[in-house]
Parts: structure tokens; C-alpha cells; sequence
């Protein structure tokens, strides 16, 4: 078969996949996709309403001062899932934007593939990095959000090919400061990956005369759109302070967690998240290491490079947080390093390929490994459900008898219903389960419905828990479920 059928088959089947995430439901679950999507949702009605006033317009474009480049991708989103929504029917508009903004994901591993070609590895090893990258579970998962993760990840892999190029010029590198800008202020959290990637395309023509220039260009192409931002500001502040002074302050806002373990949680959360497959890339990582010091071509000319990368990100990031104590390290920041594990071990392979060192029976173990792996890790997100559909089906199962409702643990603030003693009782619907301050007494009866609460799912918990939360959470049955509180006499 083919190289291209076969990268072709990948983005289909991960493209497919995400579809059938995304229709399961999930989207809202974070707080942080309301406040993504909410202002696009408000410029997109007033766009579409020629009566509108555009002040309102400028009003919610002036107060986006986090992760404001998120407006560029989802106010598009916005436009053509409201289009869909016309001709085929979805729960919500959310669910209809997830729809549009799902294959965003599916577009990383394409470029993983582009940027393997631009360093010159085969087809093989550039699909085997683009298999590899569609294997990843915490690359699948966040499909079904209404976030700004994936296009701020696919945007700095399509500013990495661009930058790679190999006659770089003034005009190309302003580009790539302002695609690599633009991928920042689509996320603030991976201003980590963007500048590994800066670094990379800088440093791979020293001595170059020109590279200070490239440098320039680099950085004044970066600024472009947070100066236009921070000018926006001056002139429509409406009392609030500009632009960059904001977005300093705003880059500190990573607290929910613990600063000390910064520098274990990359690994923590790629455990949970992707099991057998980082034992995979540290495998694959410490290949590049020995075939690059046996003179293997791959891994010398692109599998150190993509090394570097991932140190980079992973110094920046336990830095920032262990030692400075800036930001601590959530789970969604450890995402940045799987384009270039990916990367890295497809240059091991080919080069334990090309010296057949390998038997084929290892090859095909390893091939079915992989598969059997990336089938146990995607079925529990596509398995999950959340709270809406959980309220649905209980309302259902139980209707015209009254529920109440609790917590199975101490810490979250929420206005309990005023209901009379009833039979049954609902947890763990009404409100997100943080703080995690400690187990609440238990709720005595027979359980008569039950599904696994979202957070666990245990990757959900490194986004938000610190390691006292997540033990909580582990002694806490946090289940969705009916309890049967009546007693036989």
C-alpha cells in the first residue's frame, strides 16, 4: 500500500472518530469553553444582523484579553456551524461548533507529516509520525471541547513547517513571528512550544550573517498582533488597563495545581493519558540517542533536532513552575511534547529499519501493540458520559418521583435545593467537583443508576487538581448516580 493511502486511511479514521466523540456530548463540561465560545457567539449574532450596532461589536472585542486570538478561529466555527445547524440537527449550538472545529486536530497530524517531509525523512517515516500522533489519546479526547488547545498546537505545527523551509528569507521569517504570534495568542500555554519552535528555526542556519536579521524579522512578525491589540485597547479601554499590561498579569492565571510537582506532571498525565504508548516514545527517544551515536542518518539529521524540542518544552515548563513557581503544569500544557515524541521515534524506526537490526516478528508485535492500545485508550472517552445526558436519562428512568441532590465530596460551593426528604438521591450533577478539599459522609442506600463521573477519567484531573485534589477524588466515590435511600422495615 501506498504511503499516501495509508496517511489518507489515518485522517479519515481519526477525522471519523472525532465525530462520533464530539456527538456523544461533553461539550461545556469546562468553564473555559463557555468563555471561548460565548464572545464569538455574541460578534456572530451582531454580524449577522445588519441593525446591530457595532459598538457592541468593539465593546466585546476590547475586553478579550485572554487567549484573544481564539476569536480568529472561532468566530469562522461560529458562522458555519450556525449554517449546519440548518440543514442537519445537533443538541446545541456548542455540539455544532465542536462538529466544525473537531477536524482542527486531524489537521496537526497532517502537518506532523509535512514538517517530517520538509527535514527530508522518507514517507514511511513521515506517516509513521503522523500514525503515531493519531494514536495519541490526549490528542483525541479534547476533540469533543469547545477549546483552544488543538488550534493553537496545529497553528504552531504549520508555523514549524514554514519556518523549516530551507532558504529562509526576511519576509518568510516575519511570517513565521506572526504565525507563531498568532498560535500564542490563540493560547497562552503554549507560548513554551512556540518558542522551542523559534529556537529550532533560528538556530538551524548559525553562522549564518543573516540570522540576527531573521531574528528581527522573527520578532517583530510575534508582536504583530499583540501591538494591535494593546493599540485597540488605547483607543476603546472603557477604564480597562491596556492590552499587554493585562496580558502579563494574565499569564501568571495557571495556579490550580501545586507549583512542586511541576516537573513530574508532564510525565503523570502522559501515563494516564497514553499508557503504553510513552513507553512507546521514551523507547523511541532513547533509540534516537543510540542509533544518532552509531551515525544513523535519521536520527541524527532530524530525530536530535526533535529531542531538543521536546527538552526545551519540558525544561520551560518544570522551570517556570518547580523552580520560578510562575505557573504551575497542567495537563493540556504536556500535549506540546507528543508532536515531537511522535517525530523523534518515527527517525529511531527508520533508522533500526534501514540498519535490520529488527526482526519483522518484533515490527509486527510492535504493530499490534500500538493498535491494541490506541483501541483501550479512545474507548473510554468515547464511552463517557456527562452531565446533561446523565440528567436526562435519570429524569426519564424516574419520572414523578422527586430527587434530591448532593456531593460526594467536601470543598465545592453550590446552592443546594430546597427539597423535601426523598426517596431517591442524585450526586454529583449539580455542580464541577473543585475544590477537592475532602471525602463528604456517604450517602446511604442502594444505588439504582450509576456512570462514571467525567473527572474519572484521570487525565480530566490534571487540569485543575493538585495532588491533594486528585487523592480526594480517589478516596470519594464520585460516580453519577441514583441512591435508593428508602429502608425495608
Amino acid at each position: 500500500m501506498a504511503p499516501r493511502l495509508v496517511l489518507l486511511l489515518v485522517l479519515v479514521a481519526s477525522a471519523a472518530l472525532r465525530l462520533v466523540l464530539v456527538l456523544n456530548g461533553g461539550q461545556y463540561f469546562w468553564i473555559d469553553e463557555s468563555h471561548r465560545l460565548h464572545p464569538c457567539l455574541m460578534i456572530v449574532d451582531a454580524l449577522r444582523f445588519p441593525n446591530h450596532p457595532w459598538s457592541e461589536i468593539l465593546d466585546v472585542l476590547a475586553v478579550q484579553h485572554l487567549h484573544t486570538g481564539f476569536i480568529l478561529v472561532g468566530i469562522p466555527a461560529t458562522f458555519v456551524a450556525l449554517g449546519l445547524m440548518k440543514v442537519a440537527t445537533f443538541p446545541t449550538v456548542q455540539t455544532a461548533v465542536a462538529v466544525v472545529l473537531s477536524p482542527v486536530s486531524v489537521i496537526a497530524i497532517g502537518l506532523v507529516y509535512l514538517v517530517a517531509r520538509r527535514l527530508r525523512a522518507d514517507r514511511w517515516e513521515a506517516v509513521l509520525a503522523a500514525t503515531l500522533m493519531a494514536c495519541s489519546n490526549c490528542l483525541f479526547y479534547y476533540a469533543r471541547h469547545v477549546l483552544s488547545y488543538d488550534s493553537a498546537l496545529a497553528l504552531a505545527l504549520f508555523a514549524l513547517w514554514w519556518g523549516l523551509h530551507p532558504r529562509p528569507t526576511f519576509g518568510r521569517m516575519f511570517v513565521l513571528g506572526v504565525l507563531s504570534g498568532t498560535a500564542y495568542m490563540i493560547y497562552f500555554g503554549y507560548l513554551t512550544s512556540v518558542l522551542a519552535i523559534l529556537v529550532i528555526c533560528l538556530v538551524r542556519h548559525v553562522p549564518s550573517p543573516r540570522v540576527v536579521v531573521h531574528a528581527f524579522a522573527v520578532g517583530l512578525g510575534f508582536l504583530v498582533l499583540p501591538l494591535a491589540m494593546h493599540a485597540y485597547t488605547l483607543v476603546h479601554s472603557g477604564g480597562l488597563p491596556p492590552f499587554i499590561d493585562d496580558l502579563l498579569k494574565l499569564m501568571k492565571l495557571a495556579t490550580q495545581g501545586g507549583y512542586e510537582e511541576g516537573w513530574r506532571v508532564p510525565w503523570a498525565y502522559l501515563w494516564h493519558a497514553e499508557h503504553g504508548l510513552l513507553i512507546a516514545w521514551i523507547l523511541g527517544s532513547g533509540a534516537v540517542l543510540v542509533c544518532a551515536a552509531r551515525g544513523g542518518e535519521a536520527s541524527r539529521a532530524r530525530g536530535l533536532l526533535w529531542l531538543a524540542a521536546a527538552a526545551m518544552i519540558y525544561g520551560l515548563l518544570a522551570i517556570n513552575s518547580t523552580v520560578l513557581q510562575n505557573s504551575v503544569v497542567l495537563g493540556r500544557f504536556a500535549r506540546q511534547l507528543v508532536p515531537f515524541f511522535c517525530l523523534a521515534t518515527a527517525a529511531a524506526v527508520r533508522d533500526l529499519a534501514t540498519a535490520g537490526s529488527v526482526p519483522r516478528a518484533v515490527w509486527a508485535t510492535a504493530a499490534v501493540a500500538l493498535a491494541a492500545q490506541t483501541t483501550l485508550n479512545f474507548a473510554v472517552p468515547l464511552r463517557q458520559w456527562f452531565i446533561p445526558e446523565v440528567e436526562q436519562e435519570v429524569a426519564e428512568r424516574f419520572a414523578g418521583d422527586a430527587l434530591a441532590h448532593d456531593i460526594s465530596i467536601v470543598g465545592p460551593e453550590w446552592d443546594l435545593p430546597v427539597d423535601r426528604p426523598t426517596r431517591y438521591v442524585l450526586l454529583n450533577t449539580v455542580t464541577f467537583l473543585y475544590p477537592a478539599k475532602e471525602v463528604a459522609p456517604p450517602t446511604e442506600g442502594r444505588i439504582v443508576f450509576q456512570q462514571p463521573h467525567p473527572l474519572d477519567f484521570l487525565p480530566y484531573q490534571y487540569e485543575v487538581f493538585d495532588e491533594a485534589g486528585r487523592r480526594v477524588l480517589a478516596d470519594a466515590d464520585i460516580s453519577m448516580r441514583v441512591v435508593d435511600t428508602h429502608t425495608p422495615d
